[in-house]
């Protein structure tokens, strides 16, 4: 009876050793597949959160493209602006300062109130104008 009770003994701890190991390799096939999905899923959202992000930057960089484009522009432009806006300013005549007295074709410059004309010398006497004091 021993030698039955442990042929029977061995052939059930046979039988079950295979059925646990049945058990393991449909467990893992379980657990890989469903890490397989897991990982597919996730790589997959990855892949599109990369793709939205390459197309956000690729436009912002157009964006960027073209306003340094542009400024270039609006830059020269205001140099040019203010290169004309000064060569009119200096070729424009300067308004006069005092008053001129037009008699028969001539022209003559009327003197501010508080002004006297001179003779000074230098090298040579030449006119001018003694002004008030304080100016």
């Amino acid at each position: 009876m021993t030698e039955s009770l442990t042929a029977r003994l061995q052939q059930r701890l046979s039988s079950q050793t295979a059925e646990i190991e049945a058990l393991t390799s449909a467990e893992l096939t379980r657990l890989a597949s469903s890490l397989r999905q897991q990982s597919e899923a996730a790589l997959r959202t990855m892949q599109n959160d990369i793709q939205g992000t390459s197309l956000m930057m690729a436009d912002e960089l157009e964006i960027v493209r073209w306003t340094a484009r542009w400024w270039w522009v609006a830059l020269i432009v205001t140099w040019l602006a203010i290169a004309g806006l000064s060569v009119w300013h200096w070729m424009s005549p300067a308004p006069d300062q005092f008053p001129i007295f037009r008699n028969g074709g001539q022209s003559y410059l009327m003197l501010p109130e508080g002004t006297e004309p001179m003779i000074c010398q230098g090298e040579q006497p030449f006119l001018c104008l003694k002004l008030p004091n304080g100016s």
